[in-house]
């Protein structure tokens, strides 16, 4: 089961999303002009790991990011859903 975890912090925000076996992180720092990330997007780790995933898959994995409550709850579903298929 696909799952999404954000940690907020004083000084960061964490977003982790388990999928497919393995943990990937976001991690947000504050920056003079507002934050910035100090990995790779979600989205470019998941291609890294998994170089064949199907382009719809990373359509719902761009949600995590810029989605609402019901965008992101929808996109873990068809995360989970693919995860089965698998």
């Amino acid at each position: 089961m696909a799952k999404f975890i954000v940690s907020i912090t004083e000084n960061q925000i964490t977003k982790t999303l388990e999928f497919m076996g393995k943990a990937f992180v976001n991690t947000w720092v504050e920056q003079p002009y507002g934050s910035k990330t100090i990995e790779k997007s979600f989205e470019d780790q998941i291609q890294e790991a998994f170089p064949d995933i199907e382009d719809d898959v990373l359509e719902q994995i761009e949600y995590l990011d810029s989605g609402d409550e019901d965008e992101i709850q929808d996109a873990i579903s068809e995360l989970t859903d693919y995860e089965r298929e698998e």
